[in-house]
């Protein structure tokens, strides 16, 4: 993977989006590592958690998550 990094720039026509953001990860990943949008806001991967934790593999995926937050932030 570290050897095909990819810098992707979304221009969204959604509604209710930001416009563009930058998505920084690898060919064929759907969700974002780390990322820029217009707004001025950027998200990176931080996995905090051990044994112990709460976290479950159930609902959004993470990187799923940080990609809306990019799309659909509001500063």
């Amino acid at each position: 993977m570290s050897e095909w990094p990819l810098v992707t720039v979304y221009h969204s026509t959604e509604a209710g989006s930001v416009g563009s953001f930058v998505n920084i990860s690898w060919p064929g990943f759907i969700g974002t590592i780390t990322g820029y949008n217009s707004d001025k806001v950027g998200v990176g991967e931080r996995l905090r958690g051990d044994a112990q934790s709460n976290m479950t593999r159930f609902g959004t995926p993470w990187t799923y998550v940080l990609r809306d937050m990019l799309q659909f932030s509001k500063t």
